[in-house]
C-alpha cells in the first residue's frame, strides 16, 4: 500500500529554515533505515551530503552518494533504504508561489531524476553553502543558486531509447567498474564491439560529457565519499579515489563541485 508522506518521516532534522517560495532541511537518517512506497505531496531537490543510500521508483533504482542530488516530483512513489554509513541531506522543497515563477523549469521538475556531480551537484552545494550563512541576504542568494539548478536540470539531456542508448549505458558501466587504472577509448570500444568514433560521440550526446569528464566525476564521487566518511588524509583519499596525487584531487574536485576536497570535508563530514 502506498502511503501519502507530508513530511519527513526517515530522517533526523539537524536544522531547517522557511522562506517565500521554498523551505530547506537538513537531516540525518539512520544506518540500515528504510521507508516503503510512499508519496509526497510537493516537489523537491535533494542533496546527499554524507553515507549512501538505495531509491526506487518503479523497477527503477538508484544508488545514491556523497554529491548526488535528486528532483522528486510531487506524487511520484518511491521506497528508500539507508546504507550502513547512515547518509545526510539537505533537502529543498519547491511551494507553489515558485514552480509557478519557473515556467521555463515545470518540464525539467516533471519526472523522478537523479544527478550525480556535474553542474547541478556544483549548483546545490553553492545553494547549500548560501543557506548555511543564515544572514539577510541567504534567501536572495538561494534563489538565485535555485533557478539556475532548475536552468541546469532543464539543460540535461534525457537518455534516448535504442542500441544507442544499451552501448552507452554498457560504456558508462565499464568506466564505472574499472577502477583506478588509465582507460582507453579502443579498449572499451573493442570490449563493446563498436567504432571507437561512433561510441565517443553517442557517449556524449547521451551523457552530455565525454568519457573522459564521466571517469572524473566518478572519482569525484569516490572522494567525497572518503572525504566525507573517512578521515584519511587527502593523498590517501586522492590515490584510492583514482587521481594521480593530491594535487590532482584538489584541482579536478573544485572544477567538478565548486568547493575544495578540505572544505567539502568541514560541509558533509559526520556530525
Amino acid at each position: 500500500m502506498t502511503i501519502a508522506v507530508k513530511h519527513s518521516t526517515l530522517g533526523n532534522r539537524i536544522r531547517a529554515a522557511d522562506f517565500r517560495d521554498f523551505s530547506v532541511a537538513e537531516a540525518r537518517y539512520a544506518p540500515g533505515a528504510s521507508l516503503e512506497s510512499h508519496e509526497h505531496d510537493f516537489t523537491y531537490l535533494s542533496l546527499v551530503l554524507h553515507g549512501e543510500f538505495e531509491e526506487r521508483v518503479g523497477r527503477q533504482v538508484e544508488l545514491a552518494r556523497s554529491a548526488s542530488v535528486v528532483v522528486m516530483p510531487r506524487g511520484v512513489v518511491h521506497g528508500e533504504c539507508i546504507g550502513a554509513p547512515g547518509a545526510r541531506s539537505v533537502t529543498v522543497t519547491l511551494k507553489r508561489t515558485l514552480l509557478e515563477k519557473a515556467a521555463g523549469g515545470r518540464l525539467a521538475l516533471a519526472r523522478w531524476r537523479w544527478f550525480h556531480g556535474g553542474r547541478v551537484a556544483r549548483l546545490m552545494f553553492g545553494a547549500y553553502r548560501e543557506y548555511l550563512r543564515a544572514d539577510a541576504e541567504t534567501e536572495l542568494g538561494l534563489s538565485e543558486f535555485l533557478f539556475a539548478s532548475l536552468g541546469a536540470i532543464e539543460g540535461e539531456r534525457d537518455a534516448k531509447v535504442g542500441s544507442s542508448s544499451r552501448c552507452v549505458a554498457a560504456a558508462a558501466e565499464l568506466l564505472r567498474t574499472r577502477g583506478t587504472r588509465g582507460v582507453r577509448l579502443a579498449e572499451v570500444a573493442d570490449d563493446l564491439r563498436k567504432d571507437p568514433a561512433y561510441l565517443a560521440r553517442a557517449f556524449r550526446r547521451q551523457m552530455g560529457c565525454t568519457m573522459s569528464q564521466y571517469r572524473r566525476r566518478v572519482w569525484v564521487r569516490q572522494a567525497a565519499h572518503f572525504l566525507s566518511s573517512t578521515e584519511a588524509p587527502l593523498s590517501e583519499v586522492a590515490l584510492k579515489a583514482g587521481f594521480a596525487d593530491q594535487s590532482h584531487l584538489c584541482r579536478v574536485f573544485k572544477a567538478e563541485l565548486g568547493l575544495t576536497p578540505r572544505a567539502y570535508r568541514i560541509l558533509a563530514g559526520p556530525r
